[in-house]
């Protein structure tokens, strides 16, 4: 009886062994910060390339193909107008399907489009090629590290949606000169081709590699304790779209397009 009772005693005094598992559990990487590389590398290269290097072909291209900056310049009000009315669209398409490849497969279009203006000899052909790049920035541009953060973060997620906004300015900072240097030696049309090589090459592929939907895709949750609920604020889509507002914000949107992008036209 004695020996019993110093048994029972030893096994409530002693401490659980802690288990190998569970400590790899709490020491695993997190694959969200592989899914923030990747939105960075969408804005700092992607979009750093379309979007902050667009000024520096203005000059070159307009004087080849024989244009005023303004019409040359044109191409970007389609490209923000074409993003502008696809977003509803993409971002039905990022719900109902594969984010890892609608985005694989809108950086693998803007590559190629890069590289087909390196061969274009019209200004319409620019047009053209804006329309198709707004509609792939509806996905690089407005949706991919808004939606991807949020589903692979519960906290500090305004700090990750705020570090790949930053990547495109850096994307800016780098490519900007780069892209001057290659057009002063070697041409804009290279400059295009080179552009668009790196989209396809770097970047397209990393993103059909490492993409996943959502953390349970790699065996996990999302990062971070999910914050209380509370009462649930905003309007469903299918109102919004109805709305008067929502229209309103949109003419309101374009008005400032029209304002950044049709003031070369202006002044030409």
């Amino acid at each position: 009886m004695v020996v019993l009772r110093h048994h029972i005693s030893m096994d409530r005094s002693s401490p659980k062994p802690i288990k190998k598992t569970d400590m790899a559990k709490s020491s695993k990487f997190h694959y969200g910060y592989v899914i923030v590389f990747c939105c960075c590398l969408i804005m700092g290269i992607n979009i750093g390339l379309v979007m902050s290097c667009a000024g520096i072909f203005y000059k070159p291209v307009s004087t080849e193909l024989g244009v005023s900056v303004g019409d040359f310049g044109l191409y970007m009000t389609f490209v923000y107008l074409f993003s502008t009315l696809m977003l509803s669209v993409a971002g039905k398409l990022m719900d109902r399907y594969s984010a890892r490849w609608l985005l694989t497969i809108s950086s693998a279009v803007l590559g190629l489009v890069l590289l087909a203006m390196s061969r274009f000899d019209a200004v319409w052909h620019f047009y053209v090629a804006g329309a198709v790049i707004g509609l792939t920035l509806a996905f690089l541009l407005y949706l991919s590290y808004p939606t991807m953060v949020n589903r692979w973060f519960n906290s500090n997620v305004g700090f990750f949606i705020g570090l790949c906004s930053a990547a495109s300015g850096i994307g800016g900072v780098i490519f900007n000169p780069f892209g001057g240097y290659l057009i002063a030696n070697y041409g804009w049309r290279t400059t295009y081709l080179i552009f668009g090589m790196i989209v396809l090459i770097v970047v397209t592929p990393l993103l059909a590699l490492l993409l996943r939907n959502y953390p349970a895709d790699k065996g996990q949750k999302a990062f971070g304790e999910k914050q209380s609920e509370t009462v649930k604020s905003g309007v469903d889509h299918t109102s919004a779209i109805k709305s008067p507002v929502f229209y309103a914000l949109i003419v309101f949107a374009l008005l400032m397009i029209s304002v950044s992008t049709l003031c070369p036209f202006w002044a030409h």
